[in-house]
């Protein structure tokens, strides 16, 4: 599952934002900050893979080629790794 969560704290700008970028996972909105504070996110975008047992696995700051073979190599590995997958 992806789940994206956006900080802006307007809800016109994020619905504008996802007019011209079509996003086919689900977007929220944590404009209290409440979010980048329980995670402690310092740069945007800020990704993390959490396992089966909600337990992030892997934090990445900046934005990543998911398709590369690295990013494939870490997926693969946590799922091997996950008995319930």
């Amino acid at each position: 599952m992806v789940v994206s969560i956006s900080t802006d704290q307007s809800m016109i700008k994020l619905k504008r934002f996802l007019e011209s970028h079509q996003a086919d996972y689900t977007v929220l909105q944590d404009s209290s900050g409440r979010a980048k504070a329980a995670y402690e996110i310092s740069a945007f975008p800020t990704a993390y893979l959490i396992d089966s047992k909600g337990i992030v696995r892997h934090k990445f700051l900046g934005f990543k080629d998911w398709g590369s073979h690295g990013a494939r190599s870490i997926l693969d590995s946590l799922i091997a790794d996950d008995p319930n997958s």
